[in-house]
């Protein structure tokens, strides 16, 4: 199995968090983000599910990059490659990484946190980056965390000053 090389964004390693995000623009040509359809509380007797068929603000999103989203899948995994209970359903949109899309990764980073407050990917997270098909790198936005995939990526990485939390062949956070 290959090995991962897991970056976790903290105070003092911005600029290393940097140069993987540019890393990862400038070497991927699509990118695939998850609906968790995550519940929130709209008053006190209601709810709303951000990113459901319902939300008007979710559609916008779609709408708004319609000319870039390649496709829509439905399936258990979450972060890449953890299955999930098989109850569990996220939907997953895969986009082609154009120079409007890049601009809204440097606008608002690659570790999409809050759901709702979210300017570009309202209701998205965990971006996973492709190049000509094969994942070069993902993330993990709960835990600030970074997956790189290739073993000369992450070399290039380090070379320009990166230092990875944990390099290992499998991950931490998934128990299979």
């Amino acid at each position: 199995m290959a090995k991962k090389y897991i970056f976790m964004l903290g105070k003092n390693n911005t600029k290393e968090y940097d140069l993987i995000k540019n890393f990862l623009l400038e070497n991927s040509d699509s990118f695939d983000l998850t609906n968790p359809k995550t519940l929130l509380w709209h008053s006190l007797f209601r709810f709303k599910i951000v990113g459901s068929d319902k939300d008007e603000r979710f559609k916008e999103l779609l709408e708004k990059y319609k000319n870039e989203l390649i496709s829509k899948t439905t399936n258990n995994i979450r972060f890449f490659d953890c299955p999930q209970h098989s109850n569990q359903e996220f939907d997953h949109y895969l986009f082609r990484l154009t120079p409007r899309m890049k601009e809204s990764f440097l606008e608002e980073g690659i570790i999409l946190k809050f759901l709702c407050d979210s300017k570009n990917f309202y209701a998205l997270e965990d971006p996973v980056f492709y190049n000509k098909g094969k994942a070069i790198g993902y993330v993990i936005s709960h835990d600030s965390e970074i997956t790189i995939l290739d073993e000369k990526s992450a070399d290039y990485l380090m070379k320009k000053g990166v230092h990875f939390d944990y390099i290992d062949g499998e991950a931490q956070f998934c128990n299979k």
